[in-house]
């Protein structure tokens, strides 16, 4: 939960432009952090080469998923044929 917290701070732009380049303390009602600044910095990507990586992900995804759909499949199957065999 607090890992998560502190990723959809860092990751918030507004946020990490009003932090100063120097490490910062930010208090969160009682919780306090040390915020880092990014130290590297990505340069813009042009737009085919964005396309090309949505459709890189979306492609590895649905292998991903249809390899997870594959397995389950087998895994109910298998169970299936132990309990009928007995």
């Amino acid at each position: 939960m607090l890992e998560h917290f502190l990723s959809v701070i860092l990751a918030n732009e507004a946020f990490m432009a009003s932090v100063p380049e120097t490490l910062s303390r930010v208090r969160f009602d009682r919780l306090e952090f040390m915020v880092i600044p990014p130290m590297i910095s990505v340069p813009e990507m042009s737009p085919k080469l964005e396309v090309i990586c949505i459709l890189l992900f979306v492609w590895s995804s649905s292998i991903l998923a249809n390899s997870l759909m594959i397995v389950t499949g087998a895994v109910v199957f298998l169970r299936r044929f132990r309990q009928s065999s007995y």
